[in-house]
């Protein structure tokens, strides 16, 4: 959900960024801000009919008819997710990357919005466990439990660590925050509680009682693959969402009725583009999952494999790896995290299970290619703005812009990080000896190299 302009799982473009747009675009090439919030009335009704079985939902306040908030998923998008890992963001998002499901429009980001976006998001998604990741928003804490009850929930592992230094401010150096930041994350990878536990107790040692409660006040089975219940996928944190305002960056400075369309035409064109491409595929697993899998095998052509009972292995590796075919498990943990079998697992099968051509039936179908096709082989369909009816000559009312206060100082373009968390600059390159520096050609002092 956004917070003000919103996104698929759940973006946060800040009211900011929102008043830029209006003021750039009040009277200008698009036309009155105003006026853009009624047309959403024809746009809703019109991508519903262009698009049958797309979910749109538009609200206003009865007495004042003011704008509340528009909740989108179209069509595709929905029977597309079926063939996709059962995997969400909620947070800033990022749509290069990732496959999109829904966009909102709100007024805040607060647990009335969040309630009204995930039971919408959850009447657009087949029934099946999910796991979603997300920073540790109180709004989501709290709500997608209730409204999400047989799924998981994981916390984003890159804002722990924000939070985590910001727990340790202050007299604390920043080499011992670094350090801390480091034990932590062997706590959060840590393969079996064993692992974790030896990990843990290091992160204390160094840490002392600052570090203790700093792990109490986050449940251990929300970041940690030792004691987490369901799959991450490979997917640690959520800091993969943050170039969605650059994706979006011209959108955003259109009134409401166009961004919603802009939107629309993106994401219709990133899965036409994705159908295209997926046609000249020849591989039965996608390409980068292919290309991983054949590491895999040639890391492990050196290994012993020594059988057991029941499809249970023992890898001779180092450290040794027990492997059970039957129940897609190993003991590092990568197989049961993400579908997608192991190096150790890779080798099990091929030295003791029938060789390489019995791999894809250990893999999740939806590593396949043709679950990545079947993702994108609907399609979203245009709303043709044509046809746009006058609703102030055919309606005594009209859907008002919600009443928003001007916030002090210059609006920013840029979205408003979280607490703790860092803003990316593309670091400055000297145009002389063409290293990342604070310097510049003129001001470049590296020797030369003629």
């Amino acid at each position: 959900m956004l917070d003000w302009f919103t996104d698929k799982y759940g973006l946060d473009l800040n009211y900011h960024s929102a008043w830029l747009g209006v003021e750039k675009a009040r009277g200008g090439l698009y036309g009155d801000y105003a006026e853009s919030f009624d047309r959403l009335r024809w746009y809703v009704e019109a991508a519903r009919a262009t698009n049958p079985g797309s979910i749109l939902k538009l609200e206003y306040d009865p007495v004042t008819k003011e704008f509340s908030r528009l909740f989108v998923s179209f069509d595709a998008c929905i029977k597309g997710f079926n063939y996709c890992r059962p995997f969400l963001c909620l947070d800033a998002t990022h749509l290069k990357g990732l496959f999109p499901i829904a966009f909102a429009i709100c007024d805040a980001e607060n647990d009335a919005n969040w309630i009204w976006f995930l039971g919408l998001l959850r009447s657009t998604l087949s029934p099946r466990p999910i796991t979603f990741i997300t920073d540790c928003n109180a709004g989501l804490v709290n709500n997608i439990p209730v409204m999400f009850p047989d799924c998981h929930h994981a916390y984003c592992l890159y804002h722990l660590q924000f939070n985590l230094k910001d727990h340790f401010s202050g007299r604390f150096r920043k080499g011992f925050r670094n350090r801390l930041v480091e034990l932590f994350n062997k706590c959060a990878y840590a393969s079996s509680v064993s692992v974790y536990k030896a990990a843990e107790e290091e992160f204390y040692q160094f840490g002392g009682d600052k570090a203790r409660t700093f792990i109490a006040s986050v449940p251990k089975e929300h970041w940690s693959n030792a004691y987490f219940e369901g799959q991450r996928y490979g997917e640690m944190s959520s800091s993969a969402v943050e170039s969605f305002n650059n994706w979006i960056l011209k959108a955003r400075e259109m009134p409401v009725f166009y961004l919603v369309d802009e939107l629309r035409r993106k994401i219709m064109k990133q899965m036409a583009a994705r159908r295209v491409k997926s046609m000249k595929w020849n591989s039965i697993i996608c390409p980068k999952m292919d290309t991983k899998l054949a590491r895999f095998i040639d890391r492990g052509r050196s290994w012993r494999i020594i059988m057991s009972k029941g499809g249970l292995n023992e890898v001779r590796c180092r450290p040794p790896k027990v492997v059970s075919v039957e129940e897609r498990m190993c003991s590092c943990g990568y197989w049961q995290s993400t579908g997608f079998m192991c190096r150790h697992a890779a080798t099990v099968i091929i030295k003791a299970y029938g060789g390489e051509g019995n791999l894809v039936d250990h893999i999740d179908p939806l590593y396949l290619v043709d679950a990545y096709r079947r993702a994108y082989e609907e399609a979203i369909y245009p709303v043709v703005e044509s046809d746009i009816p006058d609703f102030t000559k055919e309606c005594d009312w009209v859907i008002k812009p919600p009443r928003n206060k001007r916030p002090a100082g210059r609006p920013k373009v840029k979205r408003i990080s979280s607490r703790g968390e860092e803003s990316y600059t593309r670091p400055n390159k000297c145009g002389r000896c063409h290293k990342a520096s604070k310097h510049n050609r003129r001001t470049c002092k590296e020797p030369s190299d003629i």
